[in-house]
């Protein structure tokens, strides 16, 4: 006798514990010793029994069977299971099976954050699922090349978890849709799936407040400003704004790469007039993945005139490792412009100890070192802070702009550079294991004198040279024989300048090319085309995108493409890597006509890149409209030394006429008052502005020494926009009368042949004279008798005195001169005024 159970085995222990119950209904099949076939179907416990002659028996459970638990896996017994039946004995045979489902997954790149894996976003492969069942058994699983995986589970609870540390997956990557560990309830019979987007990018968190004692931090009780809008323009392209909460915070998570956050100054909620102490308005930031970025951002509103003190400090870094160390000398005598909050030029100039320091009203101010000057050394690099600077000055503070040191390069201080050249096979801009070196290529070094040294690549790719120290130019030759022809640059770039401190090995860049006629190396290009309403070069809330708009696409294999912007005014295509040209038709009949480019180029050249999305270009076009005017406004002057700027005492040109012609041929003409300028409203757009030179108060013969003549501006709308300050000389002015004098009052002895020295037109009719030249601390730096032009002249060397070294250059400046001669009649005359000295 034959008796048997097939049970369900809900735990998988291979043994039926209390309450598992049997499989009713199933056929169990049993071939006897004697040939015949003889089955049983199991009652509603699952029992059965049967018998059998003696001898071999098989016993098997029909699976096929319509009442079998499809999928479900043995846990007790065998099957078929063979019995050597003896006369008179009893046989047990028990049938455990264990019900099944399917856990799959899916995992994505979110390129955008959205939560949702959009057409072109790329399937996240070769990255392992860990998954544990019911039973506390564990499985490993990798993804394939579409980001998929799956597994067979027993019936329950699943937990499946995305290794983060795997090789394969972007470090730091947020996950915008799913979630991981994920639980999941395995049914039988049935798949369950998950499906899992990771964004790579940071976070931003930001803080606008109202700086009330203008210290430049947030204190105790100062209040942050709510109901402001934030500009978050990402490194995708597309502009996401916040609105700062009660306390003055807001956050934002971006995509990875270049981040511009701007404090919208223009919001109604800003306080008007406020000056910023804290921070930097607009504010970029190289956002990472994974990472957490500080913006923080103070405003003060001045209660009247008020000032503090902005300084800064310039030395020379012997060593080039970006600090003073003790020893090091300052930089002494070097000119500093200052440009203050409301746009004043002031010139400062650095102490014996390379400090310098002015009072300046609160506010943004820019410091520029005057890399010109005669004192500033030839060939110096930066080694610490940046020129020019912008710093924020605090009201009654003290605030350092900056610590500048330079290092001069000297021939006989040495240094080390190297770098890596390898093929990037799978274009990823990263060399991954098992991907080479490119060997045998020549790199070319140049040095702060020009000075050149090729030196080649190991079997690792890697290159090594001496060189004289400071900035080192590294080029590699792709015209080498040994460097795959037609290979792109996937990562560093080509040439790239590096600072190598002296006596230290500097590592220069990796350099990755990859082939770009590989049949798996293509990438996606995108772009956006907008309505720029307000012609502000940005796409503001409420501006529509231009849609239906052809975009001709131009392949690295010059192969030609048309695709077409939708309603979102986007386009993209997929393309083989490499440079791609894409070039809007204007022609297209959907194009706005006379619409003007205020954002983006037209056509645009982008590197496409393997396996990634990238941002072709935003182009914003302003349509104009005769219904939206604006103001469009130059100066037109009398250039008397013709230098190509208007210094100080250099009239304006009165009467002159400007035609002002629209997009539309509307013309309008406007004359120069007596300071030279003019202005006129206008349609917004792009306007010409020309000066008529056959206007009869325009001194004929006159040529321009600044602008251009005509010249375009676009003119936003309800906006006053300058054009240019345009300049006019008389290159030959008429030799003046014996009693008559022409003083040119700027001096720049740059060796060029104009303005090389103080030049009195006439003075060699009056031999009788003396010039005086005083600073502007009222030290007189130069006299002389018999001024004459020639072998007696002012070249803006000093004289000499108790506090002024002889033959010394004097720094730039205004300076006051006298002047006096006996004229044709013995009559004596004194003339005073003032000259600029740019040395």
């Amino acid at each position: 006798m034959i008796e048997g159970i097939l049970y369900n085995d809900l735990n998988g222990n291979g043994t039926q514990d209390s309450g598992e119950p049997g499989i009713p209904g199933v056929e169990i099949q049993v071939l006897t010793s004697l040939g015949y076939q003889d089955n049983r179907i199991t009652g509603l416990n699952g029992q059965y029994d049967i018998r059998v002659p003696e001898g071999t028996t098989v016993v098997e459970v029909n699976e096929a069977d319509n009442d079998f638990p499809t999928g479900a896996v043995q846990t007790e017994g065998t099957n078929p299971t063979t019995i050597q039946v003896i006369n008179g004995d009893t046989y047990e045979e028990i049938d455990g099976y264990m019900l099944q489902g399917e856990l799959e997954g899916h995992v994505y790149y979110d390129v955008n954050g959205n939560g949702i894996q959009d057409g072109l976003e790329a399937d996240m492969a070769n990255v392992e699922i860990e998954i544990v069942d019911a039973l506390g058994t564990t499985y490993s699983v990798i993804t394939d090349a579409n980001g998929d995986w799956s597994v067979v589970l027993p019936e329950g609870d699943a937990t499946s978890t995305i290794i983060e540390s795997d090789p394969n997956f972007p470090t730091g990557a947020y996950q915008s849709e799913g979630t991981n560990p994920t639980t999941s309830t395995i049914v039988a019979n049935q798949t369950i799936q998950e499906i899992d987007g990771f964004y790579e990018s940071g976070l931003i968190e930001g803080i606008l407040y109202n700086d009330l004692n203008g210290n430049g931090t947030q204190d105790s009780g100062e209040p942050g400003i709510t109901g402001v809008e934030i500009q978050v323009l990402t490194s995708l392209g597309y502009q996401d704004n916040r609105i700062t909460g009660l306390n003055g915070q807001y956050d934002i998570r971006v995509p990875e790469g270049t981040t511009v956050v701007e404090v919208n100054e223009a919001d109604n909620d800003f306080p008007t007039g406020a000056v910023q102490t804290e921070g930097t308005n607009p504010t970029t930031i190289q956002v990472v993945n994974g990472e957490t970025y500080e913006e923080i951002d103070g405003y003060y509103l001045p209660s009247g005139d008020e000032t503090g003190i902005l300084t800064g400090h310039l030395y020379n870094d012997e060593n080039g490792n970006g600090t003073q160390d003790s020893g090091e000398p300052n930089l002494s005598d070097i000119d500093v412009e200052i440009t203050d909050f409301d746009g004043v030029v002031s010139i400062v100039t650095t102490d014996t100890n390379g400090d310098w320091s002015i009072e300046l009203p609160i506010g943004a101010a820019i410091s520029d070192i005057d890399q010109t000057d005669p004192d500033f050394p030839t060939g110096a690099v930066q080694t610490e802070g940046t020129d020019p600077t912008t710093t924020n000055v605090l009201p009654n503070q003290t605030v350092l702009s900056d610590l500048d040191g330079f290092y001069i390069p000297d021939p006989s201080k040495l240094a080390e550079v190297e770098g890596r050249i390898y093929h990037d096979v799978d274009g990823n801009g990263t060399q991954d294991a098992g991907e080479p070196g490119l060997e045998n290529i020549d790199v070319i070094l140049t040095d702060d004198f020009g000075t050149q040294t090729i030196v080649f690549t190991d079997v690792n790719g890697d290159w090594i040279g001496e060189v004289v120290a400071g900035n080192i130019e590294s080029q590699i030759d792709q015209t080498d024989s040994d460097f795959s022809s037609g290979y792109v640059q996937t990562e560093g770039t080509n040439p790239t300048t590096t600072f190598a401190p002296p006596n230290q090995l500097t590592f220069t860049e990796n350099d990755g090319f990859t082939d770009p006629n590989s049949s798996t190396q293509t990438g996606i290009l995108t772009g956006h085309l907008y309505n720029d309403v307000n012609g502000n070069g940005t796409q503001d809330s409420g501006e529509p995108n231009l849609s239906d708009i052809d975009v001709e696409i131009t392949d690295f294999d010059g192969v030609v493409s048309i695709v077409t912007t939708d309603s979102n005014g986007d386009w993209s295509i997929e393309l083989p890597i490499g440079a791609a040209i894409s070039d809007i038709d204007q022609t297209d009949p959907d194009f706005p006509t006379l619409a003007i480019q205020t954002e983006g180029t037209d056509p645009t050249t982008t590197n496409v890149l393997p396996n990634q999305t990238v941002l072709s270009d935003l182009d914003g076009f302003y349509i104009p409209d005769p219904s939206k005017l604006a103001e469009v406004e130059g100066r037109v002057y009398h250039d008397i030394d013709g230098n190509g700027t208007q210094d100080s005492g250099e009239p304006g040109l009165e009467n002159i006429d400007v035609i002002l012609t629209d997009d539309f041929g509307t013309q309008t003409i406007v004359f120069t008052d007596v300071n030279g300028d003019w202005i006129g409203e206008v349609v917004a757009g792009n306007i010409e502005s020309q000066i008529d030179q056959t206007d009869s108060d325009f001194p004929s013969g006159y040529v321009q020494t600044e602008g251009t003549n005509p010249t375009t501006t676009f003119a936003p709308p309800n906006q006053l926009t300058f054009t240019e300050n345009d300049g006019f000389t008389d290159p030959d002015p008429t030799t003046p009368p014996e009693d008559e004098l022409i003083i040119y009052n700027a001096v720049s002895p740059d060796g060029n042949g104009k303005n090389d020295f103080f030049k009195i037109k006439g003075i060699e009719n009056f031999p009788d004279n003396s010039v005086r030249i005083f600073n502007r601390q009222g030290v007189l730096v130069y006299k002389a008798k018999s001024y004459d032009n020639s072998s007696t002249r002012f070249e803006g060397i000093s004289e000499g005195n108790l506090t002024i070294q002889k033959s010394k250059e004097l720094p730039s400046g205004n300076y006051f001169y006298i002047l006096e001669y006996i004229d044709s009649n013995g009559k004596g005359h004194k003339l005073t005024g003032y000259l600029y000295l740019a040395n």
